[in-house]
């Protein structure tokens, strides 16, 4: 048994300072196909939502705001669904398998899976950050947030039903992994501080330079950030022994 599947007393299975050094380690030992996989999802999530958004321009009209939402859940979605090998890849790491780089391909349904589930949950934040200040959009991260390692670790060949198992899962612990998101969308945002260095006159300077170092950042600290969440998993999973009792025939077998 890896550590991370031993659970250890108190309110949370980890805590913060533990939970960054096992993130950290998962990731030295998958750094290469874990960041490849990363800046696959990042360079998509530009190509379908930064790009779009910058490019579309609203009427004002109800169809027209209409249609930028879309544009962005579709956009959103197309990301989520990519970033399937990524969550493969850092359970590997987390569980000390060694990186299997073939096996998110291994079973095609399953990006469909993904791309099931990461329309619902892009949905929910998406239309939430949009209408609503945000706040709906924090519910749903803290619901469906571990959707996508319940479909990467051959739990559950639904999308639905991944989300339904990622409920379970935080039910108990949401206020304590509101906290740990916060502090994990802190160390995130970290890696594009090359984008805040100012100039002469107290601008951030946008330029080829600081965009390669804020994506070289990004990759490597939402790496990290997505072993953290493995990390989480296993402890959680660990506990309540969420997911095996759903895993379809047919799943079961190709695991």
């Amino acid at each position: 048994m890896s550590e991370t599947a031993k659970t250890s007393s108190g309110a949370f299975p980890i805590g913060p300072g533990r939970l960054f050094r096992q993130a950290f380690a998962g990731y030295v030992r998958g750094v290469v196909p874990i960041s490849v996989a990363g800046l696959v999802t990042l360079v998509t999530f530009y190509l379908a939502v930064a790009l779009p958004s910058q490019s579309l321009e609203s009427d004002g009209t109800l169809i027209g705001r209409a249609v930028e939402v879309i544009v962005l859940i579709l956009g959103l979605s197309l990301v989520g669904t990519m970033a399937y090998p990524w969550y493969s890849y850092v359970l590997d790491a987390v569980d000390g398998v060694g990186v299997r780089l073939r096996r998110p391909f291994e079973q095609p349904g399953l990006f469909m899976a993904q791309a099931v589930s990461s329309f619902w949950f892009w949905a929910g934040v998406g239309l939430g950050f949009r209408y609503l200040a945000g706040i709906p959009s924090i519910f749903v991260v803290l619901l469906y947030a571990f959707h996508g390692y319940f479909i990467a670790d051959r739990l559950s060949d639904s999308g639905l039903k991944a989300l339904g198992l990622s409920v379970r899962m935080t039910q108990g612990r949401r206020l304590s992994l509101f906290s740990l998101g916060a502090l994990l969308l802190l160390f995130t945002m970290m890696g594009a501080l090359a984008l805040g260095w100012p100039d002469a006159n107290g601008d951030p300077v946008v330029s080829p330079l600081t965009i390669s170092l804020a994506v070289l950042g990004l990759t490597i600290t939402s790496s990290i950030t997505l072993v953290a969440g493995a990390v989480l998993y296993r402890y959680l999973q660990a506990e309540g022994d969420i997911g095996v009792t759903s895993l379809s025939k047919s799943t079961r077998k190709a695991r």
